[in-house]
């Protein structure tokens, strides 16, 4: 129908796009520092290295991300670098063919690749939140941002739990190639069904939500509260695995997987209740 078309699909693509994107990042947690730690005699300074790496972008290019976007629009920045981000996480397929004495070259494709999945996510998501506010009618819009950050994090459930079964299956290429290509593939898909939208189309309420964050009391409340957030998600990545893996666990990379998705539930679920309750309880 028309309606669908109008907000609901553009909804649904930013979603499935931000979702498959977080479980490419996520994949590697049961498996690579194992990987780097053993075959590659890495150190757990060099694990957390590889695993910050893609939050370090955010951090930085986020705040230009919104001039770019008024270049090239949201739809062509999301698709392309939804794409970007494909290419990256398959081209991790290609580390193993060091060899194991290449421990620095090793570290250093690795950081380099996280580097630019990284800006390429922060990319993705602004320009997913840019696209969502226009389409979304008033009364849901929370709700979609809700539904995006549900599948944000059904992407890293799943991405553990995907890529510890691809390395037990075909050891570590498979969960790369497996991920990159359909990241790549629903970019692409992106630009096909996506409405096209002109550069400089007028930016609505994601240029409201700019402003908002030029308060200094609000940009640093939510810089504050999205980081110990993100923090106790993130820290088990590079740690767990390596005591799993050791007597007496000895956990194979498909079991540790599955451990990581459960910190991803509750996250779903108060993503999907965030939107409504946000509109009910408003200012106060």
């Amino acid at each position: 129908s028309v309606r669908l078309r109008s907000w609901m699909l553009p909804c649904a693509l930013c979603a499935v796009c931000c979702g498959v994107c977080d479980l490419g990042a996520s994949l590697l947690a049961p498996f690579y520092p194992d990987v780097l730690l053993k075959t590659y005699n890495g150190t757990h300074a060099g694990v957390g290295a590889v695993f910050g790496a893609s939050a370090l972008p955010g951090v930085l290019l986020t705040p230009f991300t919104i001039p770019l976007m008024a270049r090239t629009g949201p739809r062509a920045l999301m698709c392309s670098t939804v794409v970007l981000q494909g290419a990256c996480i398959a081209a991790f397929s290609f580390l193993h063919l060091l060899p194991p004495s290449s421990t620095t070259p090793f570290v250093a494709a690795s950081v380099a690749l996280r580097l630019v999945q990284g800006s390429a996510a922060a990319c993705t998501e602004t320009a997913a939140g840019s696209i969502i506010l226009r389409a979304a009618p008033d009364e849901a819009a929370g709700s979609a941002l809700g539904v995006v950050e549900a599948l944000r994090g059904v992407g890293s459930l799943l991405g553990p739990l995907l890529g510890g079964f691809l390395y037990d299956t075909g050891g570590f290429a498979l969960p790369f190639q497996v991920a990159g290509g359909t990241a790549a593939l629903i970019g692409v898909g992106g630009f096909a069904l996506l409405p096209r939208s002109s550069a400089g189309e007028a930016p609505g309420r994601s240029a409201s939500i700019a402003r908002l964050l030029h308060i200094p009391a609000v940009f640093a409340g939510s810089a504050v509260m999205v980081s110990v957030a993100m923090i106790a998600i993130s820290f088990l990545d590079p740690t767990l695995q390596p005591h799993l893996a050791q007597p007496p666990y000895r956990l194979q990379p498909t079991s540790v997987g599955a451990l990581f998705t459960l910190s991803m539930v509750g996250y779903i679920l108060a993503s999907l209740a965030s939107g409504p309750l946000a509109r009910r309880v408003g200012d106060v």
